[in-house]
């Protein structure tokens, strides 16, 4: 069922707004990934995509419920857009994964809000009757300096999915910039 939202007089679809959690979806990521990725190119303009993901996702559902864990991806994707500029785009990538698109960054600048990133998550607090969750992320990405190899939006998420994997194999609660 789609959600409208009054505007005036026109009825305008919220077809790029996930429900549960309330940031872009994944379809919206990659519609905006490719005309981003096409203005990086013609402004030869730094260009970073991450992927973040709750680290123990699968067995927060199994323990807490779907409902219980999108409302903790809510809060996740809350604080990742509070850290991040309102130009950067923040999507649900479905299964607890969080695709974020930065537009005119650099690596270091990319690492340090990263790694800001993932320490706010880890010192937040998630309660739920009085049970405490702890919860962290992993977050893998890849910066396109050289946007002209840079072939498209669905090959540079794969490089930041390998960033992800990366990050998960040293432990979870890391980041890496592949």
């Amino acid at each position: 069922m789609m959600e409208y939202i009054e505007l005036g007089k026109e009825k305008q679809e919220k077809k790029f707004q996930n429900e549960a959690t309330g940031i872009y979806t994944k379809d919206f990521f990659f519609e905006a990934g490719r005309i981003l990725l096409q203005l990086a190119k013609r402004h030869e303009t730094a260009f970073m995509i991450a992927m973040i993901e709750v680290d123990d996702f699968k067995k927060m559902q199994e323990k807490y419920g779907n409902q219980i864990v999108y409302k903790i991806l809510a809060l996740t994707a809350k604080i990742i857009g509070e850290k991040f500029r309102n130009s950067d785009i923040v999507a649900d990538m479905e299964d607890g994964q969080i695709g974020v698109i930065f537009y005119n960054t650099n690596n270091v600048n990319s690492r340090i809000a990263l790694e800001g990133l993932r320490k706010k998550v880890e010192e937040s607090q998630y309660i739920l009757n009085e049970e405490k969750i702890n919860v962290t992320v992993s977050i893998g990405g890849v910066v396109m300096h050289n946007l002209m190899s840079a072939r498209s939006i669905e090959i540079l998420y794969e490089q930041a999915k390998t960033g992800l994997e990366i990050a998960r194999k040293k432990g979870k609660n890391n980041v890496v910039i592949y």
